[in-house]
């Protein structure tokens, strides 16, 4: 059977939808580290604003509580710059969805345009074979025709 253009197409479409999928599958692995990065961050920032709460009331001393606090900013910033990095890799899976349904789209449109091509070759060849049927008749009805002439 030959080989089509659009069966070709089609194939390639579907390798390429299956690597964008992949793209994909690996934006949104990176997503949920980076949120459960974020949500480590918060939770050890707020665990220890709680023990820098209960050493100051504890009473320690002036240099202690600025190194804690210098150590709750640079916190603050991780805490920040994960929020950024989440807000890129949001972008990155909203990117790769949009390229997966590109490709999608691209191989249903081939797959269709395959399925108009197979029924308009179905419909030739019933056409033909009709076509044939009816010459057949028509020698037929003709040699019957002319046999009665000569009875």
């Amino acid at each position: 059977m030959k080989r089509s253009t659009l069966t070709t197409l089609i194939e390639l479409a579907g390798e390429d939808k299956s690597k964008a999928a992949e793209l994909l599958a690996l934006a949104v692995s990176d997503q949920r580290r980076a949120e459960a990065t974020l949500g480590t961050l918060v939770d050890y920032l707020s665990g220890y604003r709680q023990a820098m709460q209960n050493k100051a009331s504890a009473g320690a001393t002036a240099i202690e509580l600025k190194n804690q606090q210098a150590f709750l900013g640079q916190l603050d910033q991780l805490i920040e710059k994960q929020k950024r990095l989440i807000t890129a890799s949001n972008s990155k899976v909203e990117a790769c969805q949009d390229e997966w349904r590109g490709h999608f789209r691209r191989e249903k449109s081939y797959d269709l345009l395959d399925k108009r091509r197979q029924a308009a070759e179905s419909a030739r060849q019933l056409k033909q074979e009709q076509k044939l049927l009816d010459e057949h008749a028509a020698r037929q009805h003709r040699g019957n025709h002319h046999q009665n002439d000569h009875s």
